[in-house]
């Protein structure tokens, strides 16, 4: 004999308990549960599919946490396929896109200049963060400016004086930022800490991508973060170089807020694998947050 399965789930009274009774329909068995139980039941169930809709919903676009940047760096990309590869970064909520520019000579590698910046400004919307890798004879803004950058990042190392560049910078109208290497200390920039927009704190030697993140600049970036805190400064702590979702995940904790990733964002070029991966991002920076410094 066929089960009989009822529109709704039958009411049964008890004075001393109510309880739901569920006939399922593949057999003549009933399953008599209390009526806070099957509440729960619903409850979980339904946070289960909330969880499932969620996800799905964020592996097209991400709710990025506005007080966390991740910036990828356009140095990993697949350049002979680039449009694709932009658009997933555009649809996975991405603002931000880092423009590494090399010279040959304050780094070995020489990497991208004015025209591509253009190129890239004219047909995408963006917020352009350029990274100055380049010697201080050679360091003219204006190309940059002109050519859509919104920040302006540079190295210490690489001017005797940072101070007229970096009111030449804040004249132009962009962002201003400095760089240090992982050998140079914080003690360099601290002067300079309370005109900056960014400090970006490179977490490998500049100049290469791909390689491994140097956990010894954990502690700078906390010295950073300390120092920035106490003195009431709104500047930003960036981090380049290794930048995975485990290291970024360490560097968050220490206080860094803006995330440049390179192969670790791009991959192989395939715009799903992008997504993929800045969902592995946005999952483990929103799970940990910065502790208290």
């Amino acid at each position: 004999m066929k089960a009989r399965l009822p529109m709704s789930p039958t009411r049964e009274h008890n004075p001393q308990k109510q309880a739901i009774v569920l006939f399922m329909p593949s057999s003549a068995l009933s399953l008599h549960i209390s009526k806070d139980c099957f509440i729960l039941l619903i409850m979980k169930v339904s946070g289960i599919v909330s969880q499932v809709i969620k996800h799905a919903q964020g592996a097209s676009s991400l709710k990025c946490n506005p007080s966390v940047k991740i910036a990828p760096s356009i140095l990993a990309a697949n350049l002979a396929n680039l449009a694709p590869q932009l658009s997933a970064l555009h649809n996975a909520g991405i603002t931000r896109l880092h423009i590494d520019v090399m010279d040959g000579h304050f780094v070995p590698n020489l990497s991208f200049g004015p025209p591509l910046l253009s190129a890239l400004s004219k047909e995408n919307d963006f917020f352009y963060d350029v990274h100055l890798m380049v010697s201080g004879t050679v360091l003219e803004i204006d190309p940059y400016v002109k050519a859509g950058a919104h920040s302006i990042t540079f190295h210490r190392e690489a001017v005797i004086n940072p101070k007229p560049l970096i009111d030449a910078i804040k004249q132009s109208g962009c962002q201003v930022g400095l760089a240090l290497k992982p050998e140079t200390s914080l003690s360099q920039i601290t002067d300079y800490l309370h005109e900056l927009d960014v400090l970006l704190i490179m977490t490998v030697a500049p100049g290469f991508g791909g390689q491994c993140f140097q956990p010894s600049q954990i502690n700078k970036i906390l010295e950073a973060r300390q120092y920035i805190t106490a003195s009431g400064l709104s500047c930003k702590i960036s981090v380049d170089g290794g930048i995975t979702p485990e290291t970024a995940k360490q560097c968050h904790e220490a206080g860094a807020e803006i995330f440049v990733a390179g192969t670790a964002v791009f991959g192989n070029g395939d715009p799903a694998e992008i997504t993929h991966n800045l969902a592995r991002f946005q999952t483990t920076l929103e799970m940990y947050g910065p502790k208290n410094v």
